[in-house]
C-alpha cells in the first residue's frame, strides 16, 4: 500500500471516529428528551413524531459540536419564553446544553428550561 493511500485511510478513520463520537454524545440528551423509556421524558410536539424530534435534535447537536466557539451569553438554566429563537451555535454551547439536559427534570425541560428543546 502506498503512503498516500495510507494517509487517506488514516484521515478517513479519524473523520469517522469523530463523527461517531459526536453522534453518541448527542444521542444521550436527545434520548432523554424524546425517548419513551422509563427514565426518559418522551416530550411530544404536535405534528412531529418522537423519531423526527430525536433525529432533528441529534443533527442540531452534532452540527454545533463541529463548530468551535465560546458560550457567550447562552445560559440554558433559565426559563426561555421564546425558546424557538435559540440555536446551539458551537461546541461550548452544545456541551453546556448537554449538561443542562442531564441535570434537569422532564417537567422543567418541557416548560422552557435548557433551551433549545424542539
Amino acid at each position: 500500500m502506498n503512503a498516500s493511500l495510507k494517509a487517506a485511510l488514516v484521515i478517513l478513520c479519524a473523520i469517522f471516529w469523530v463523527a461517531c463520537s459526536d453522534s453518541s454524545r448527542c444521542s444521550e440528551p436527545c434520548s432523554t428528551l424524546y425517548g419513551a423509556e422509563e427514565d426518559q421524558c418522551y416530550l411530544q410536539r404536535p405534528g412531529q413524531s418522537s423519531t423526527d424530534l430525536f433525529e432533528y435534535c441529534k443533527a442540531e447537536c452534532m452540527e454545533a459540536l463541529a463548530m468551535p466557539g465560546e458560550v457567550g451569553s447562552y445560559y440554558p438554566y433559565e426559563k426561555e419564553h421564546s425558546a424557538a429563537s435559540i440555536d446551539l451555535k458551537n461546541s461550548a454551547q452544545a456541551e453546556l446544553w448537554m449538561q443542562c439536559i442531564s441535570e434537569t427534570d422532564c417537567e422543567r425541560l418541557n416548560n422552557g428550561y435548557c433551551a433549545p428543546v424542539w
